[in-house]
Order: C-alpha cells, then sequence, then structure tokens
C-alpha cells in the first residue's frame, strides 16, 4: 500500500464526514446520478423559504433541517448505509436472488477512499484525476467489481434508503445492484454540511 494509500485513510480516521458508491468497471460511459427534486428551501437568517427548485438545485429536500451541532453526523450516515444493506438484500430475496455479504475491507480500501475522494473534489465520478475505474481496481487487487456513485440532498427519515430509492430509478445502477453474480457489497456514505449534500459509493464484487 503507498503513500498515497496510507494519506487517504489517515484522513478518513480524522473526518467526521460520510458517503457512498455503485457501477460495473465494464460499463462505458460511466454513469453519475443527480438529485431527484422535492420542495426546496432557502434559509435566511431565522427564515425558511420555499424557493424554485430549477433555480437553487444546491438546496433540495430536507438538509434543510439537519443541523450538524445537534446531530451525530457519523451516526447517520451509519445508519443511512444499514438502511441501504438491509433493504437491497430484503429486494433481493424478493426476487429470489442470493443475499450480498458486507465486505469491510472492500470498504476501507476501495469503497470509502473514493467517497472521501468525491467528497473533497464535491463531485461524483468513477475516477480519481487521471486514475480511472478500472486502475484503482487493478491497485487494491480486486477483480470483478461493479461500482454505483450518486448524491443528494435528502437524508433517510425512516428504514426506506434514499440513495436505493434514487439507484432504483436508474436501469444501468439497478441492474448492478441485482446482479446475481455478485455475492458482496460495501457502502460509502458522506455528509457535506457546507453544501448540504450527502455522497454515495457502492461497491459490489463476486
Amino acid at each position: 500500500m503507498n503513500a498515497s494509500i496510507h494519506k487517504i485513510l489517515r484522513a478518513l480516521q480524522a473526518s467526521s464526514l460520510v458517503m457512498l458508491l455503485c457501477e460495473p468497471v465494464e460499463m462505458s460511459p460511466q454513469s453519475m446520478m443527480t438529485p431527484r427534486i422535492y420542495t426546496c428551501f432557502e434559509v435566511v437568517g431565522r427564515d425558511t423559504f420555499i424557493v424554485s427548485c430549477a433555480e437553487n438545485p444546491h438546496i433540495i429536500s430536507n438538509t434543510r433541517s439537519l443541523d450538524p451541532d445537534k446531530t451525530d453526523i457519523d451516526s447517520l450516515c451509519h445508519q443511512m448505509g444499514l438502511n441501504f444493506y438491509n433493504q437491497l438484500n430484503r429486494v433481493r430475496r424478493d426476487m429470489n436472488l442470493n443475499s450480498l455479504t458486507y465486505d469491510s475491507s472492500m470498504y476501507l480500501i476501495l469503497s470509502h477512499p473514493h467517497n472521501l475522494w468525491q467528497l473533497e473534489h464535491r463531485k461524483i465520478s468513477h475516477s480519481e484525476g487521471k486514475y480511472t475505474l478500472s486502475q484503482r481496481i487493478d491497485y487494491v487487487g480486486y477483480k470483478g467489481v461493479g461500482e454505483c456513485v450518486a448524491f443528494n440532498f435528502r437524508f433517510d427519515e425512516t428504514e426506506e434508503s434514499m440513495f436505493l430509492s434514487q439507484y432504483r430509478s436508474s436501469p444501468s445502477h439497478w441492474k448492478i445492484l441485482t446482479d446475481s453474480k455478485y455475492n458482496r457489497i460495501s457502502i460509502s456514505t458522506l455528509y457535506d454540511p457546507e453544501n448540504r449534500k450527502f455522497y454515495s459509493t457502492v461497491n459490489v464484487r463476486r
């Protein structure tokens, strides 16, 4: 493991943020998600105004009510990942597919470092600068990995996963998440309090 990976892991340990990912190596062009449109609000001082979502895509949905000073963000993001995992496996069982086993190693060396990269650069991508998805996966020694990445402005208020609903609305992402060839999954969810945005990285492999 080189110095850059160590640097990422140190940043991971120090970070109070969280995120999530999903898409296959062979997919081209790389598919990325945009937020679903809910009611949009602008907060000005102590006042909250309903505004046009089309003109204010950065302030979508219920993160207006998320106060980082009063919310354990790490716990919230962990719960969002758990909701995603449990709901996806329920769907797969209903489809007579195998359940996915959570892969903590893949989370530590692939999913979460990439989600931290997305958070730092404030964008979603399967690449990290000049390093493509295939190069990233080869570097950590995995084969047959799928990846999904997304962002949105909505946290889970119930056990229903907002990110799973978002991926489900995209045929290319949903095909990956419901592919019978995959047996393992890792999920990273991160929150950017400055932009009130959640990032998601989900990886699956055989």
